[in-house]
């Protein structure tokens, strides 16, 4: 019996719809079983772990990349989302295997460069992490998010004087309703690194 693909269309664009509306529950019905319908369509898997990341369920995220990486072998997407729900369980080890693992597959997966810059700074390894975020702000310059985290990086390494132009970046390329932006902005006018 072949299936219709039309199955597997509804199933996943109900659950993005779902996951749109704050159903996390109902999207991740629906993600699974776009899956099972069709094991073969990394975008399903990649959503399904990203949500369970999201969900702060990192098992769950973990044992749904892995199912989705043996439909798809080496997937950027589903290696990326893993190397997050490692991090989430603060296995930094594994973490930067899946953020390394997906760069290889993908060297310009922007959200790979910036989550191993994250683990980075997390583990006070700024000098990585900067490196890292220099390939993030290359191949995505508007991400403010990628701006500030370089910011921060280099002002934690001592790099006071460095860190502005890359903050001035962040609120210049933000969209007016970023959260980050009153924050910075006030940090900018009074707390000036030195």
């Amino acid at each position: 019996m072949k299936l219709d693909p039309k199955f597997f269309l509804a199933a996943y664009r109900r659950g993005k719809i779902r996951w749109a509306q704050n159903d996390l529950e109902g999207a991740d019905a629906d993600l699974s079983t776009a899956c099972g319908l069709n094991p073969q369509i990394a975008a399903a898997w990649a959503a399904l772990t990203e949500l369970r990341v999201r969900k702060n369920a990192p098992d769950a995220a973990i044992e749904t990349a892995d199912a989705g990486l043996k439909a798809k072998p080496g997937n950027a997407d589903i290696l990326n989302y893993r190397g997050l729900a490692w991090y989430a369980k603060k296995d930094f080890a594994r973490a930067a295997a899946d953020f390394t693992a997906a760069l290889k597959e993908n060297r310009n997966h922007r959200h790979a460069w910036f989550n191993r810059a994250l683990m980075s700074c997390e583990e006070k390894k700024y000098a990585e992490a900067i490196a890292d975020l220099d390939e993030a702000v290359r191949i995505s310059p508007k991400n403010a998010d990628a701006w500030k985290l370089r910011g921060y990086a280099k002002f934690a390494s001592g790099k006071g004087d460095d860190c502005l132009p890359d903050y001035r970046k962040a609120l210049e390329v933000a969209p007016k309703d970023w959260p980050d932006r009153k924050e910075i902005e006030e940090w900018l006018k009074k707390d000036k690194p030195k």
